[in-house]
C-alpha cells in the first residue's frame, strides 16, 4: 500500500496568493487521499460575499452540466436498445416526459 504524507500549503505561498488577489481567495484542492482541503482568506465582508456568489454559481453550473450529461447518456442508451422499429407507441419514452 502506498504511504501518503500530510502536506500543508506553505503560509508564504498563501500570503503571496493573497497579495496577488484583489481582496481574497478560496482555494480548493484534493489531498493525496482525495479529501477536499480548503484554504481561504478575504480582506473584507464584500469580498467574501463575491467569492461565495461565484463559488455557488460555479457549483450550480457543474450540477446542471452533470444532470445534462446523465440525461444524454440515458437517452443514448435508451435509443440504442430500440429493437421495435415498427411500433410507434409513444409510451416507450414515458421516462423522458416531464423532463
Amino acid at each position: 500500500m502506498e504511504e501518503f504524507f500530510e502536506f500543508d500549503i506553505p503560509d508564504s505561498f498563501l500570503s503571496q496568493l493573497n497579495e496577488f488577489s484583489g481582496g481574497g481567495y478560496m482555494l480548493f484542492i484534493l489531498d493525496a487521499e482525495k479529501n477536499v482541503r480548503i484554504y481561504g482568506k478575504v480582506d473584507e465582508v464584500t469580498s467574501e460575499s463575491h467569492l461565495n456568489t461565484q463559488i455557488k454559481g460555479w457549483a450550480d453550473a457543474q450540477e446542471e452540466i452533470n444532470k445534462q450529461n446523465i440525461l444524454e447518456s440515458q437517452t443514448e442508451s435508451y435509443e440504442g436498445t430500440d429493437d421495435d422499429d415498427d411500433d410507434d407507441d409513444d409510451d416507450d419514452n414515458f421516462f423522458l416526459k416531464g423532463i
